[in-house]
């Protein structure tokens, strides 16, 4: 397990370990998949992305409409927090 420190703009970098556990190198995109309290870092290959594709069939909305309302919803939590 690695530690890193998040600086100011937000950015942390992807310890060694991590990085040859994922096969990550520079210039990969990286997916941030959310689970409650729970955030996991995959690869942006073609088996995520078409894994994460399947998540929109059991929304009512499309994907851009249900990002859009999730972040109204995390700004107003993000309110109420303060």
């Amino acid at each position: 397990m690695g530690v890193s420190k998040l600086t100011r703009n937000f950015q942390v970098t992807v310890p060694r370990d991590v990085r040859d556990l994922k096969r990550l190198k520079e210039g990969d995109q990286v997916i941030f998949a959310i689970d409650g309290e729970r955030v996991e870092l995959h690869k942006a290959d073609e088996d995520v992305i078409a894994a994460a594709a399947g998540i929109w069939t059991r929304t009512r909305e499309g994907g851009v409409r249900y990002e859009r309302s999730s972040r109204r919803k995390w700004a107003i939590r993000q309110k109420r927090v303060r």
